[in-house]
């Protein structure tokens, strides 16, 4: 696994590791690096295919477990690859994030939060919290993540301008937004997208789920067979 991770990493061709963490597959967590091996290409569908990268099966989802596993993962990496532009996507996990920003530290990696869960979290709080009712919060969605939203704005300025104008417009979002949103848009969305070249789509994490689905089907599998009757 680490091997053929490393030789992904080695690429340029848009190379973003996935990180996430699986749920509902019994008492343990499996937490697991994926990525698209550029290399190969299935015949049915003409696409790259989803690899696996290195598992880890922990008990709880907390910083210290998070760190001990991403250090171990960075000091393999570095034993063929000295230096190297890292790029990491997840979703955010206060635990999984952080720990990621300790060892793998910026400048030397980009990291990227998956945008639908995002927006599916920015959707719950309006619906569910803040009382909006569905047309300013597809409305304010769309200033956020649409085409010209708030992750496509060219610098900081802009990016602060349109900011303090959805603020403005929406002061029952200004809390949330200020508190935990705009800090995060800027860093782990809008600029990955420039300094990858990515503006036309925002990333998001769907290679790890579709990876998780799998898994989780395998698991159901498995206990299927666990309870057949013999004959």
């Amino acid at each position: 696994m680490m091997k053929y991770m490393t030789q992904f990493l080695k690429s340029d061709n848009g190379r973003i590791l996935g990180v996430d963490r699986t749920f509902n597959l019994g008492a343990v967590f499996v937490t697991n690096f994926v990525y698209k091996n550029t290399k190969v290409i299935r015949k049915e569908t003409g696409e790259h295919p989803i690899f696996i990268g290195p598992l880890f099966l922990h008990w709880e989802g907390s910083y210290l477990n998070y760190h001990t596993f991403f250090s171990h993962v960075k000091a393999r990496i570095q034993e063929s690859v000295r230096i190297i532009d890292l790029r990491i996507g997840s979703d955010d996990v206060s635990g999984l994030t952080k720990a990621l920003d300790d060892v793998f530290p910026y400048p030397g990696t980009t990291r990227l939060l998956c945008t639908k869960h995002m927006q599916d979290n920015v959707s719950d709080h309006l619906k569910n919290s803040a009382g909006c009712n569905d047309k300013d919060r597809l409305q304010i969605i769309d200033n956020i993540f649409g085409s010209t939203g708030l992750v496509t704005t060219d610098d900081s300025v802009e990016f602060d301008l349109k900011s303090k104008d959805i603020v403005q417009k929406y002061p029952q979002f200004g809390t949330y937004f200020n508190a935990h949103l705009k800090d995060r848009l800027f860093d782990h969305v809008n600029v990955p997208m420039k300094l990858l070249k990515n503006q036309d789509r925002l990333w998001t994490n769907n290679n790890c789920e579709s990876i998780n689905h799998v898994f989780k089907k395998i698991n159901k599998f498995e206990a299927t067979k666990s309870i057949r009757p013999s004959h």
